[in-house]
């Protein structure tokens, strides 16, 4: 579950009696662009790609002003900055093109569209740049909500949304992988709805769409209501709370009308139409005190998953100082005597191998490949985790590295003359070798007394570790150059993630990103923390061969990397999404 990723789950619940009439005959497929009229333009100071547009026909689209009726789109949010090529207004003007196009600036942004009248309505298209310049900032898992009425319909107003809009498509039941190549444009279908008003849900963090059509039903089609269903019983009409841990959850007995208020064996009657696990779920939970943004994440994410659902699902929380390391943790949790923690790159690695490919040094070398890197090959390393039975539930990043030492080391050759130390899995030794270091490889608790001792006069580190672990005064010099990034995630045990009802997962999910987004990202941590390294004496040291560095590490990866810390397949595939990132042209 990525925060820059895809898999960002919404605030809207889907009622079960929508389910399974809705959803089930929903589909996805990808699809032509309208016809379109003329050649490609730019928009008035702008030049191509950013500024390219390009007029197509509106004819038999029900989302175009120019139809008389529809109006101008309203947005939740909008990227700052560039209102002359994005804004919501251009998401049904008639032109496809990153010129006239609207980008979100958070996960779960949304857009709606008044189209004007009540018609029915069985489609939904839409793309990210259809001229095909750019081919960033997927949609993500995307639902789309109608509406017949909508009291207030304006940029950022969705006040009474629950209540006024009924989904009739997600894209997560169709295997969406949350991505759009290129100038592919989707085509969403389902049951004919009569609809005034279009709401679209994306989930990924700054998604961007140039336009959307809706096309009316095909004649003769079906009306599915839009409606709230009628009323089975006393509790189909209950309040929920927040996030709808109602009836429809797999602790309750349902009737044909769909929903009871009885509850299932194992379960108990809370009122208000929630049935809830009769034993409560207690996991224990782990983060790294003296990351202190992140600690009190952790302890945020278990207060309100408590709040949440009553209290029958909580987390003990636990620093890694009082189980030992991060070594320790993953440990505890291979043993089942942790259920869930914050795990850095090297802890993660220990779990999976293939994760280790995030942070390997010159690999990914600023905060914005890191980015990249993460949303196109994190699904991947998600799965390749749960094969092994943990599930991500959140990801955030942390400072990124750099050399600190004893002395100044501006240069590749007093930067090789150290004596360095580093921690890492099998192999890490012959690595750093083959890049003319002189390492020893120490475990993370053995670092400070390797410095202390002159075992070591020089590794990498965070400017937070260097503050938190009061390292400033044996190693006050800093290199410029970043030796990697780093991350971390929110994992739990899948055996501890299935002793809860599946719906309430989402939401337990979305508790747990809405507190890991707030960690600062590693360049607001580093920006913070260094003022204070400096104050106590520490010295930022510019490297001066960063070039000849970068071509030294490349040239080691197919031998030492590639097939031997990491697998061939996700280290070429790494390979060719930042190259192909730093070959593009900058998205504005």
């Amino acid at each position: 579950m990525l925060p820059v990723r895809s898999r960002r789950l919404l605030l809207f619940a889907l009622p079960a009696t929508l389910v399974g009439v809705a959803l089930a005959e929903s589909t996805l497929q990808v699809t032509g662009y309208s016809p379109p009229i003329g050649q490609v333009s730019t928009r008035e100071a702008w030049s191509a790609p950013q500024g390219s547009i390009w007029a197509f026909s509106t004819q038999s689209d029900l989302a175009s002003p120019n139809n008389g009726l529809a109006q101008a789109a309203v947005s939740r949010d909008v990227i700052p900055g560039h209102e002359s090529i994005h804004n919501p207004s251009f998401l049904n003007d008639g032109y496809y093109g990153n010129g006239s196009s609207w980008i979100g600036t958070g996960p779960d942004s949304w857009l709606k569209i008044d189209l004007g009248q009540t018609v029915l309505v069985s489609n939904v298209r839409f793309g990210r740049d259809r001229i095909g310049h750019f081919d960033d900032r997927d949609p993500g898992r995307f639902q789309i909500f109608l509406a017949t009425s909508d009291d207030v319909y304006e940029n950022g107003n969705d006040q009474n949304d629950q209540g006024e809009y009924r989904p009739v498509f997600d894209s997560e039941s169709t295997g969406f992988s949350g991505q759009i190549s290129g100038s592919q444009t989707l085509l969403a279908t389902f049951p004919a709805t009569e609809a005034r008003y279009l709401k679209i849900v994306v989930g990924s963090d700054g998604a961007a769409i140039d336009e959307v059509e809706v096309w009316p039903a095909a004649e003769g089609s079906v009306a599915t209501a839009v409606e709230p269903p009628p009323e089975a019983d006393a509790c189909a009409t209950a309040p929920c709370g927040e996030f709808t841990l109602c009836t429809d959850l797999p602790g309750s007995l349902t009737t044909a009308a769909g929903r009871s208020c009885a509850c299932a064996t194992g379960y108990t009657d809370a009122g208000d139409g929630q049935c809830l696990p009769t034993q409560p779920v207690v996991w224990k939970m782990a983060a790294d005190s003296r990351s202190t943004s992140t600690y009190n994440a952790m302890r945020s994410i278990a207060s309100t998953w408590s709040q949440k659902t009553s209290g029958r699902v909580s987390a003990k929380t636990y620093s890694w100082d009082q189980l030992g390391s991060e070594s320790a943790v993953v440990a505890k949790l291979r043993l089942g005597q942790v259920d869930a923690a914050f795990l850095t790159t090297a802890g993660l690695s220990q779990l999976s191998a293939d994760l280790l490919v995030l942070n390997i040094p010159g690999l990914v070398r600023t905060h914005e490949e890191r980015q990249e890197l993460l949303t196109k090959l994190g699904p991947a390393l998600e799965d390749a985790l749960q094969q092994r039975g943990y599930v991500v539930l959140a990801w955030s990043e942390l400072a990124p590295m750099h050399v600190f030492s004893t002395t100044a080391r501006p240069t590749m050759s007093t930067l090789q003359q150290a004596k360095f130390g580093a921690t890492g899995p099998n192999g890490w030794k012959e690595l750093l070798v083959s890049w003319g270091l002189k390492p020893t490889v120490l475990g993370a608790t053995d670092l400070m007394p390797g410095l202390s001792t002159g075992v070591i006069d020089a590794l990498p580190w965070t400017t937070s570790s260097v503050y938190s672990y009061q390292a400033y005064s044996k190693v006050p010099y800093m290199s410029d150059l970043v030796w990697s990034t780093l991350d971390q995630a929110l994992v739990i045990r899948s055996a501890a993630w299935t002793a809860v009802p599946s719906e309430w997962r989402s939401q337990l999910s979305y508790i747990a990103q809405g507190f890991s987004a707030k960690i600062p990202s590693g360049a607001a941590e580093e920006a913070t923390v260094l003022p204070k390294l400096r104050a106590k004496g520490v010295q930022v040291v510019p490297f001066t061969d960063t070039a000849a560095w970068y071509t030294t590490l490349d040239a080691s990866y197919s031998t030492n990397v590639r097939g031997r810390l990491v697998s061939a397949a996700v280290f070429d595939e790494a390979r060719a999404i930042l190259a192909s990132f730093r070959a593009a042209p900058p998205t504005p």
